[in-house]
């Protein structure tokens, strides 16, 4: 985890000296909502998946109309289902860094739309599943972190509609969609992953150049 946010940050600076022309820095925040399936005829889904991010982005111009906005974010996302061989209810948590590096492009007269898409890196920190056993009542709480990947190579896509309050101030909302290609698991062996969810939610840029 530390190996992740040190190299985000030597990636941060050394953009900042390349791309010079003109910097955005910002905040990041909103909500997480997984998207994942089941085996109908024995599991079914529970609840609302929601989780959070919250994360720190900047902006560099490469052209009028197009920007590189790298992003570095904490996530969570949640699964609820229950299976219904055994009578379980499973909810289960998983938290992640998240380095982001989409190219964004502003449409319009005014550049207040943009669209976005690029590579991501998820790093695994923790994930537990709490299981009601409906039978019994009891509960249970488990760490099953060692079964998820320790790294997963995604596509990020997705569009906003940029503010102004001031010339340097500019709020945002934006809504993104996340779909790994493959990850590297816990032996360093490369797999295929499903790992996919959309984020909904709203930045804040101040313009330094």
């Amino acid at each position: 985890m530390k190996k992740v946010i040190l190299l985000s940050v030597i990636f941060l600076v050394s953009a900042s000296t390349v791309f010079s022309q003109k910097i955005q820095l910002g905040v990041v925040t909103g909500i997480n909502y997984s998207l994942f399936s089941v085996q109908k005829d024995t599991t079914q889904k529970n609840g609302i998946p929601v989780g959070y991010h919250f994360g720190i982005t900047c902006s560099f111009r490469v052209s009028n109309r197009l920007t590189l906005s790298p992003e570095l974010s904490s996530n969570t996302i949640t699964y609820h289902f229950k299976d219904l061989i055994v009578k379980i209810s499973v909810n289960e948590k998983t938290s992640f860094a998240t380095l982001s590096v989409p190219l964004k492009y502003t449409v319009g007269k005014e550049r207040r739309f943009f669209v976005y898409a690029g590579p991501s890196l998820q790093y695994v920190a923790k994930s537990q599943q709490k299981l009601h056993y409906q039978e019994s009542g009891t509960e249970n709480i488990h760490d099953v972190t060692k079964s998820f990947p320790r790294y997963s190579f995604s596509l990020l896509a997705g569009a906003g509609y940029r503010f102004t309050l001031s010339d340097r101030l500019n709020p945002s909302l934006y809504a993104d969609y996340t779909q790994s290609l493959f990850h590297i698991d816990r032996e360093d062996v490369l797999k295929t992953s499903n790992f996919k969810y959309m984020r909904i939610g709203a930045g804040l840029f101040y313009t330094l150049k």
